[in-house]
């Protein structure tokens, strides 16, 4: 019941596109992490260095794009970065459309 909660809500703050969502997201990833370190340490199988190796790349991948913890610019640089994306987007489809601008 609990991972469900944590689930829904890490859904909510990603749909509404709220920054907290992203970082929920994050950590949700990589709550599981000393786990599976655990389980290293009882046995070392393919299935469980391959599960911490994909774990440990997408907190990661989730860090480095969404400039999480203030990296790589932090949150002003990421906000720049949609900003841009959507100024590109909508002037490319007014373009296709054969609209102004």
């Amino acid at each position: 019941m609990l991972y469900a909660l944590i689930e829904l809500t890490e859904g909510v703050g990603l749909w509404l596109g709220q920054r907290w969502g992203e970082y929920f997201a994050m950590v949700a990833t990589s709550v599981f992490l000393p786990y599976e370190v655990y389980d290293l340490t009882v046995k070392v199988t393919w299935l469980r260095v391959g599960a911490l190796v994909i774990n440990l790349l997408l907190v990661a991948y989730l860090v480095w794009t969404k400039r999480l913890f203030g990296l790589c610019g932090g949150r002003q640089a990421y906000e720049a970065r949609l900003a841009h994306r959507i100024l590109h987007r909508g002037g490319a489809g007014r373009a296709r459309r054969g609209g102004a601008g």
